[in-house]
C-alpha cells in the first residue's frame, strides 16, 4: 500500500510541475488604423463615427462638435504560454477628458467596424466614406 501512496504522489507532483503558466498581458497593436473616413450605424445612418488618423468623433444626427472628438488607441490582449504569444482580443480605448471608454473590437475591415462595450451592446458601423 505505502509503495502506491508513493507512486501516486510522485505521478502527482510530476503532473503540477508540468503544468503551463499563462501570463496573460495587453500591449499596443502595430496596427493603429481604425480606418479613416466616415462609418454610419447600421441601425441607424444618422448616426456613426468619423475617425482621422488616431483621433475619433461619435456623431449623432450626422452633427459632432470639436468637443466630441478624442485619441484613440489600439490595444491587444495577450495570452503568453511558454515563449508562444496569441493574440486573443483588440480593444479600442477612447481617451475622453475625464475617462477612457474600452471597446471590443468584434470585427475591422475596410467595409466594417463592429464594437462591443462594457455593457455588452454591438455597434457596427459601415463604411461611408
Amino acid at each position: 500500500m505505502k509503495k502506491y501512496s508513493l507512486l501516486f504522489i510522485s505521478i502527482s507532483l510530476l503532473l503540477l510541475s508540468c503544468k503551463e503558466e499563462i501570463l496573460k498581458f495587453s500591449k499596443v497593436n502595430s496596427n493603429q488604423n481604425l480606418g479613416n473616413g466616415e462609418w454610419l450605424d447600421s441601425s441607424d445612418t444618422l448616426n456613426g463615427i468619423s475617425i482621422r488618423e488616431n483621433k475619433i468623433a461619435f456623431f449623432k444626427k450626422m452633427e459632432f462638435n470639436s468637443e466630441d472628438i478624442f485619441k484613440y488607441h489600439i490595444i491587444d490582449s495577450v495570452y503568453k504560454v511558454n515563449e508562444t504569444e496569441k493574440n486573443v482580443v483588440e480593444y479600442l480605448l477612447v481617451e475622453k477628458n475625464t475617462d477612457t471608454l474600452k471597446f471590443k473590437i468584434v470585427k475591422r475591415d475596410k467595409k466594417e467596424i463592429i464594437l462591443k462595450d462594457s455593457k455588452e451592446i454591438t455597434k457596427e458601423y459601415k463604411f461611408w466614406r
